[in-house]
């Protein structure tokens, strides 16, 4: 085998070596980013608040709602009312 065959040889079996090398570092690159995404994603998903609800009637500010599990079964009512009574005269609108 001449020098200049085995030369060819050689860097012809290189270009392979390197080619495989190139590809398994981007596969390294690709999978550690896809679990960084996934622990992220997994992480901002289990550690969410709890949402803020909030009530009106469009005449009055909002009024923050407490979020129950059940319905509310108990003779009290969970917001004030908003109808005035008829000893009170209506002074807001």
């Amino acid at each position: 085998m001449s020098s200049l065959k085995y030369q060819r040889y050689r860097s012809q079996r290189y270009f392979y070596v390197s080619a495989y090398r190139k590809i398994i570092k981007l596969m390294f690159y690709s999978v550690s980013f896809n679990v960084f995404l996934f622990t992220l994603g997994s992480y901002i998903f289990f550690n969410e608040q709890a949402p803020e609800y909030f009530g009106t009637n469009g005449a009055t500010n909002p009024v923050e709602l407490s979020a129950i599990n059940a319905p509310n079964y108990s003779s009290s009512p969970l917001l004030p009312d908003d109808i005035p009574g008829d000893d009170k005269p209506v002074t807001q609108l």
